[in-house]
């Protein structure tokens, strides 16, 4: 009878001991879980962070060319004007020199 209640008393002490074990890695599955979950947080995060990124990169880049568009399109016009001015002045120098020779003749 008294191996009985020893054996009885190991198997009360072997389940506590089970409990306590059970109980703890309920604990630690519910820490992972939440590990988990704010990983996937973190990494939603930064893919929002990297897409965001990634448009102000294109956004610049689209300025860039932009403005690069502009000052080709700036120096073209220029570049018109000067040789609009330079035929203007080539033009007043011939009317000059025919002046000039019906002045003298």
């Amino acid at each position: 009878k008294r191996l009985l209640r020893q054996t009885q008393q190991v198997l009360d002490s072997n389940r506590e001991v089970l409990n306590v074990v059970r109980d703890e890695l309920q604990g630690q599955q519910k820490v992972l879980a939440q590990v988990k979950r704010e990983i996937k947080q973190a990494k939603n995060q930064a893919d929002a962070q990297t897409l965001s990124i990634q448009q102000q990169m294109a956004n610049m880049t689209n300025q860039l060319h932009q403005h690069e568009s502009d000052k080709e399109a700036a120096i073209a016009a220029y570049n018109l004007q000067v040789a609009q001015v330079e035929q203007e002045a080539k033009d007043l120098l011939a009317k000059a020199r025919d002046r000039k020779a019906e002045a003298q003749a």
